[in-house]
């Protein structure tokens, strides 16, 4: 009786564990079709499988909330409020160039830990394409298809490139997004081809196969263009979008839903980044210059109730501000550059970097042997100009005390200073607005690096450096009433090693490593990536990681992929466990009704 007690008490336990899979299995059409009710990130339940989680959303339930991991995403200058204020394109031709595009390209970038291969998308999808937490069935993109989750070497389905591999970006970086790559039937993938989306007879329709999609191409076409730079391919019958008001219209008329929510926060629990534009689709209009429309539905409800006004800054398709050679193109405040600075009014010397899309201005401090720099306005340092034989004194003001700006040569180096006397007299260069010392050198920035360098005033050292202007601003003219230096100006350093005749920057320095990153994991067909920059002076080293062996990949996917199949597996293993349970039971009852 005991054994028999104890047969039908696992049979319950049995019962309990399968219970829910089956109607989670049963319920996922309606589930589908009705959505899940989240009006909130606290509604939300997350199934995780270790460090990864579940798509938790529905398809056509619009989100009208920002998930918790989309919420903790964007901090510091990373917030709408910040970004929102920065200026965006005039145009589709501009728009790359601009403060907005710049910032939302680093944000992406910055906040990608790991990279995924092409290979193990597929087995991914269980995550980031799942139907609505359920490891076992994903949702074919442009039809809605309930596909086994499973990997059957391409049979039933494969890996859609929404961005085609033919069009991708000149590194190749972007081809093995998952971001990009979604899971569709095979009779959907072949229909498309590497045609591009649109309403026109040319271009291809995603919603011809029953599902309204088209605002989710456009937010991952968005995607790519920014996160990997593939602006060249984005627009025409040879890109992948039929055109800026195509894409507009799309996004409009089909808001963000849950499910694409709940990819995002999927998609960064793999390597996390997220697509800004599912998050924050007001960036699309912004990104363009153009005005958000009026009440439109979004996650972030930025633009519900009033119109978002874009930065009227951006740069015009035909004409650039004549101010000189030093500009580079698409400087959102090249019109703010002031040509001829006038003794005692206050300024900030400020630098634009063109392959980084982003401004820097004198901070104030020694950043090693350098002058320090920041990318935050209301952080920059005022400084003036003083009249002297044969031009010009720069100073600031430090703890009150009038602070002169000097350039010291130190060897072969030539490096900027604070100090309590001026010594440097300075001449105003109006060929390319700025600030020379006696012996030609400029204020400027190095390479894509942020902190400032001494250079001579030549064209082929121009080429991979920014020159400093002047910019006006709003404080009082020789005012004492500013931010302060924080480093003691008496005693600028100087480099001890390297060598060089051309100013103070990278190629001089003895380089340092204290940690190496891994940017991109090797593979057996693919070798690996990593980055380090130097303690001393910021440069960064990128080496190759050689590819895998096949002993080595076995041993580091035994470890890698533990946690990773965890989920999937639990899932088929209570169902394994609880049917055996339950026939063990049926079979126990059946012999002993036989025996009675």
């Amino acid at each position: 009786m005991k054994k028999f007690f104890a047969l039908i008490v696992t049979g319950v336990l049995a019962l309990g564990l399968c219970a829910p899979i089956v109607s989670h299995e049963t319920e996922l059409t309606a589930q589908a079709a009705t959505g899940t009710g989240y009006v909130s990130a606290d509604d939300v339940e997350y199934v995780k499988s270790g460090k990864y989680i579940a798509n938790w959303g529905a398809r056509d339930e619009d989100c009208v909330f920002l998930s918790s991991y989309a919420e903790s995403f964007y901090t510091g200058n990373y917030t709408f409020d910040v970004l929102s204020e920065l200026s965006g394109g005039t145009s589709q031709a501009n728009a790359p160039q601009s403060a907005l595009y710049g910032e939302l390209q680093d944000l992406m970038t910055s906040k990608q830990t790991y990279q995924t291969s092409y290979d193990e998308t597929r087995d991914k999808f269980c995550y980031t394409d799942c139907v609505q937490s359920n490891y076992s069935k994903i949702s074919s993109f442009y039809s809605g298809e309930v596909l086994s989750g499973t990997w059957d070497s391409g049979k039933t389905w494969n890996r859609e490139h929404t961005w085609p591999d033919s069009k991708g970006d000149a590194s190749g970086n972007g081809e093995n997004d998952i971001m990009m790559l979604r899971p569709t039937s095979v009779k959907e993938n072949s229909s498309r081809g590497n045609t591009a989306y649109g309403e026109s007879s040319k271009y291809y329709d995603p919603n011809q196969h029953g599902q309204n999609v088209r605002g989710d191409c456009a937010r991952i076409m968005l995607f790519v263009y920014t996160r990997w730079g593939n602006t060249g391919r984005m627009w025409g019958t040879n890109g992948v979008m039929e055109n800026l008001n195509v894409l507009l219209k799309w996004m409009e008329e089909d808001p963000v839903d849950t499910w694409e929510m709940g990819r995002n926060d999927a998609v960064q629990s793999i390597t996390g980044t997220r697509n800004v534009f599912v998050d924050y689709p007001e960036y699309a209009w912004l990104l363009f210059g153009k005005e958000v429309p009026e009440n439109m539905n979004t996650p972030s409800g930025e633009a519900s109730g009033g119109v978002v006004t874009p930065p009227s800054s951006g740069g015009d398709d035909t004409t650039t501000p004549d101010v000189g050679d030093g500009v580079v193109d698409g400087d959102p405040l090249a019109s703010q550059i002031v040509t001829s600075p006038v003794a005692g009014k206050a300024y900030y010397l400020y630098m634009y970097q063109g392959n980084k899309w982003v401004g820097y201005y004198l901070s104030g401090g020694m950043d090693g042997y350098y002058m320090a720099t920041t990318d935050n306005e209301t952080q920059a340092l005022p400084v003036y100009l003083e009249n002297t034989s044969g031009g010009y004194h720069l100073y600031c003001y430090v703890d009150g005390v009038k602070t002169y700006i000097n350039t010291v040569k130190s060897g072969t180096y030539t490096n900027g200073a604070y100090e309590t006397t001026a010594s440097t007299v300075y001449t105003f260069d109006a060929t390319y607005n700025t600030l020379l010392d006696k012996e030609g050198y400029f204020f400027g920035t190095r390479g894509d690096k942020s902190y400032t360098t001494m250079g001579p005033c030549a064209s082929d050292y121009l080429d991979e450096n920014f020159v400093a202007h002047f910019i006006g601003t709003e404080l009082p003219d020789d005012s004492t009433d500013t931010p302060v230096v924080p480093d003691d100006p008496d005693t600028p350093d100087t480099p001890t090693t390297g060598g060089g005749t051309e100013g103070n920057g990278e190629d001089e320095c003895e380089h340092e490593y204290e940690r190496w990153f891994t940017i991109l994991r090797p593979t057996l067909t693919e070798e690996g990536k990593k980055t380090a920059f130097c303690v001393k002076c910021g440069h960064e080293e990128t080496e190759t990681i050689p590819m895998l062996t096949e002993e080595a990949d076995t041993g580091n996917d035994a470890d890698s992929n533990a946690e990773e199949t965890e989920g999937c597996a639990a899932a088929v293993g209570s169902i394994s466990l609880g049917c055996m349970a339950l026939l063990a039971v049926g079979l126990y009852v059946r012999k002993r009704r036989e025996d009675d």
